[in-house]
């Protein structure tokens, strides 16, 4: 891993405009080793890389791995360290998004079929099948897992978008896995209102962890217009697609939140 070179900055990968310096950070950005309750400061790596953002979509991204391999994401950021580094890996976020969907569909449950794209170590669909979903399944592109057959009613995806290094496949392989009727439920935050102020301060530009991808609700949209799909913003980091919000699901998000 060496410095990145000065370099003309590279085209947005939401929507192909030119995209403008941003901002210049440490590789061990906003990084923290995690123990308990507590946390450690990442000291600076020496490595510097580059944020750019669009111009047009305000799509904020580096390109800084854009040439890695896997051994180079296995050695430098999904290596032994990286369950210490992204504190809530081991089972804290699948355990509340479980919650957050027994309580949404626990009528339905034994007749919906559940994705976790990008799901790791299962746990979330292990949780899903104990509380009686018809069918839950992991699938992990980075991993060695067979890949799922069919659709899903609901695909999700925690915390993983800001990884993908080129967001248009993502979605568009997330959405493989659906049909008419199905809900893509994903989890990235967006930017905040004030991400010029705080440039690469803010918490999330966290390259150790391998956010390389930064949202905001415009590109999100531009994710998912081209298939067909809405999206609805449950808070500043949660996120619905849909093509026809399906009558199953009005447990989970009632009518009248959705037509604000």
């Amino acid at each position: 891993m060496t410095e990145t070179p000065p370099s003309h900055p590279p085209l947005c990968k939401i929507c192909g405009t030119p995209s403008v310096f941003f901002d210049r950070c440490d590789f061990h950005n906003n990084a923290s080793l995690h123990r308990g309750f507590y946390s450690l400061p990442l000291d600076p790596s020496g490595v510097l890389l580059d944020y750019h953002q669009c111009p047009l979509c305000g799509f904020l991204f580096t390109d800084f791995m854009d040439k890695w391999n896997g051994a180079d994401f296995s050695h430098y950021v999904y290596n032994k360290e990286y369950p210490l580094i992204d504190g809530s890996f081991n089972g804290y976020r699948a355990g509340a998004l479980d919650n957050t969907l027994y309580l949404g569909f626990s009528d339905q449950l034994k007749t919906l079929d559940f994705l976790d794209y990008g799901g790791g170590t299962g746990i979330q669909a292990a949780l899903l099948r104990a509380f009686g979903a018809r069918r839950a399944e992991t699938y992990d592109p980075f991993g060695a897992g067979e890949r799922p057959q069919g659709t899903f009613h609901v695909v999700t995806s925690l915390e993983m978008l800001e990884h993908s290094l080129s967001p248009k496949e993502t979605i568009a392989d997330w959405l493989r896995f659906t049909s008419e009727d199905s809900l893509v439920f994903f989890t990235t935050e967006t930017q905040p209102e004030s991400i010029q102020v705080q440039k690469c301060k803010w918490h999330y530009i966290n390259p150790r962890v391998g956010h390389v991808s930064l949202h905001n609700k415009e590109t999100l949209r531009r994710l998912f217009a081209p298939h067909g799909f809405e999206l609805f913003h449950i808070t500043p980091a949660m996120h619905v697609a849909f093509r026809c919000y399906p009558l199953w699901a009005s447990g989970f998000i009632p009518e009248q939140l959705l037509r604000r």
